[in-house]
């Protein structure tokens, strides 16, 4: 028996609305995780400056200053999303929101850094051991932290000698990737809340 004209309008509609669902999520996704990425690349190519200059510390400063940085866009991307979304997201999907953001903005910090690694930085493992155990040796650390301090770093100088994928994941799991966790966990607590109390202050 053919479906009434009704019926194939309504499913029509339907698939129009998930799609449509899915196109906003989708562009909130993309935008916000590569002005992260944006953000990620161009703090990496200050990290850049300050190594080059021997200047491990203010290197590393500005390195984790540009990871909370990269994470800033998760929460504007959650409150992008929560805004232009076809109805009121819940939670879970403006946290997923977050997360996959947080990927793709860490996954740029991490790519980032393992070009520059093999392009500017080969020496770096080396340079970075001999500054750890130079600041343990004048904090006047035991022999056994100091042995501690050193099998821990020989470990991450067998990851980096593993090739660029190993850099790239070890370099986005430790670092990038718990910041984007935390920062989308509250990002989309905050935001979800915030809506929710408008709607019921609304109705």
């Amino acid at each position: 028996m053919p479906k009434s004209p009704k019926s194939m309008n309504g499913k029509m509609a339907n698939s129009y609305y998930f799609a449509l669902k899915k196109i906003i999520m989708k562009k909130s996704i993309i935008k916000y995780g590569l002005i992260g990425g944006a953000i990620s690349i161009v703090f990496m190519m200050v990290f850049a400056i300050c190594f080059d200059k021997s200047n491990l510390d203010h290197g590393m400063v500005v390195g984790y200053i540009g990871i909370i940085l990269l994470s800033l866009p998760i929460y504007f991307g959650i409150a992008d999303y929560a805004k232009t979304a076809v109805e009121k997201p819940g939670y879970l999907k403006q946290l997923g929101t977050g997360l996959l953001i947080a990927i793709i903005a860490g996954l740029c910090y991490a790519l980032t850094w393992t070009i520059l690694y093999y392009t500017m930085f080969p020496d770096f493992m080396e340079k970075y051991s001999a500054s750890v155990i130079e600041k343990a040796t004048k904090a006047h650390k035991s022999i056994e932290e100091i042995q501690k301090l050193n099998e821990q770093l020989a470990g991450f100088k067998k990851i980096y000698a593993n090739g660029p994928l190993a850099i790239l994941f070890i370099t986005f799991l430790t670092e990038p990737l718990p910041v984007g966790i935390i920062i989308s966990l509250i990002s989309s607590a905050i935001i979800y809340y915030r809506n929710k109390k408008l709607i019921r202050q609304a109705s």
